[in-house]
């Protein structure tokens, strides 16, 4: 809870050269998925029990500011 991978995000969309960012997770990582969607990070794609039984493969997208889906 220092802010580092905040500022790894931050940093990861400067360096975007489309402005889009997708980041893939395991449904079981509640702390990176709560931090994505406080980024403003959509869930895009949940691939069922991909992972194993209960785990999910998850997908979100973060859009340029100011793009709308």
């Amino acid at each position: 809870h220092r802010g580092i991978a905040t500022a790894l995000y931050r940093f990861l969309e400067r360096r975007s050269s489309s402005g889009y960012l997708s980041v893939r997770t395991w449904s079981t990582n509640v702390a990176q998925m709560t931090l994505l969607r406080s980024l403003g990070y959509q869930e895009l794609v949940r691939i069922h029990d991909d992972r194993g039984r209960g785990i999910d493969t998850v997908y979100y997208l973060k859009e340029p500011s100011g793009s709308a889906r």
